[in-house]
């Protein structure tokens, strides 16, 4: 979900005792985990524009780092339960479980990581895990050194690895409906090159499309395979969320 009309729809769509817990039937999530991800899309469009115009300033680049990082909490905490006439439904709650996942791939890759977190080893994550920020209070502390840079580096490409990785468990367990276009999608765009995850993310995009031949289905298989291609002839390409992302939807 990118477009922004679409986000700033969402931010105002629920009414004072709507359960912001439950799991919406047609989008596969709860009303709160949209507001999360609407609340994403429009901080990440209002960093991009600020950025293009002229270099973010310090008390800027605070507000924003420490908007994505209230946002991750909330992803981590978020709960989401079924409708009480769809108890039985364990396979709406494996795709809600998904999206929240999806949202977390999705925060970092347009807002970056935690400027202010511990990182310096993958966290363990499993199936249904939560996600833990393991804030850095020091503020003395000297700036570190290309080591521990590397290391950073290296533990949230293995964080974004073991995402996609525990992303793809779940969407195995899932018949092929457009519900999964939008996780498909963002996991797709991640630079993480796995032979076996790309050729799973094609295929489940494909077996969509063939059931539903739908114009944002195909926009969406048609940018991953072009991510896919840039990526393999080392061509410089940045994630225009704004453009590729346009018209695909969360439900």
């Amino acid at each position: 979900m990118e477009d922004s009309s679409e986000a700033e729809t969402l931010e105002n769509a629920w009414l004072a005792d709507d359960d912001l817990e439950e799991i919406d039937m047609l989008m596969g999530c709860s009303r709160g985990l949209m507001s999360l991800i609407s609340k994403i899309s429009n901080l990440a469009t209002e960093k991009s524009k600020m950025s293009k115009s002229r270099p973010l300033s310090i008390s800027e680049l605070s507000y924003f780092n420490n908007a994505r990082n209230n946002l991750e909490l909330e992803l981590q905490s978020v709960q989401q339960t079924l409708p009480s006439y769809a108890k039985d439904r364990d396979d709406l709650l494996r795709v809600a479980e998904v999206k929240r996942l999806t949202a977390l791939l999705y925060l970092r890759q347009r807002l970056g990581t935690p400027r202010n977190s511990s990182i310096l080893s993958p966290v363990s994550v499993g199936l249904f895990a939560r996600y833990p920020i393991a804030f850095n209070t020091n503020t003395t502390q000297a700036p570190p050194s290309p080591g521990p840079l590397a290391m950073v580096e290296s533990s949230t490409l293995a964080w974004k690895e073991k995402l996609v990785t525990d992303i793809i468990a779940i969407i195995s367990t899932l018949p092929d409906t457009a519900t999964l276009l939008w996780p498909l999608f963002v996991v797709g765009s991640v630079n993480i090159d796995n032979e076996e995850h790309r050729r799973f993310i094609l295929e489940r995009l494909q077996n969509i499309q063939n059931s539903r031949n739908l114009g944002n289905i195909r926009r969406a298989r048609l940018a991953v395979e072009s991510a896919y291609r840039a990526r393999d002839l080392d061509h410089p390409r940045g994630n225009d969320w704004g453009r590729e992302g346009r018209g695909i939807s969360l439900a």
